[in-house]
């Protein structure tokens, strides 16, 4: 079976977009590379670094780490190199849902400066939460 997630990504004007995840949504597999992509977005986005020869050539570009829609698009590519094909735009909101297959949600805060925070949610639990890699109980 497999675990489902939500990615939604959102900006400091709350300009969301949100990514389904079909399989290997459970953080062992997606926290870890979403921690990894935004690390790679931070240190390669020239409007955060100043450094505009770090955007050619690589599916981190202009922007990447300030704007959700370059962001969201930069992660689907990310995911599909990694290995999941089962990567897609959606406007499903899981929090809404009254029986969701969703298991995770995790949410990516742009604050428009090159900042960038996760949180992930447990949704079946709905009583953990990580920030940044750090559980918590909600």
């Amino acid at each position: 079976m497999s675990t489902r997630a939500i990615v939604e990504v959102v900006d400091s004007t709350n300009e969301k977009w949100k990514i389904y995840v079909h399989g290997d949504g459970y953080p062992e597999w997606l926290e870890v590379r979403l921690e990894t992509f935004i690390k790679k977005a931070k240190e390669s986005d020239p409007k955060v670094t100043g450094n505009y020869q770090t955007c050619y050539g690589n599916i981190f570009g202009t922007n990447v780490a300030l704007e959700p829609s370059r962001f969201a698009t930069g992660l689907i590519a990310y995911l599909f190199n990694e290995g999941n094909s089962s990567v897609y735009l959606t406007h499903r909101d899981p929090l809404k849902e009254k029986d969701t297959d969703i298991e995770y949600l995790y949410q990516v805060f742009l604050d428009g400066e090159g900042e960038i925070t996760l949180i992930v949610t447990d949704l079946v639990r709905r009583n953990v939460q990580r920030t940044n890699g750090m559980e918590e109980k909600k």
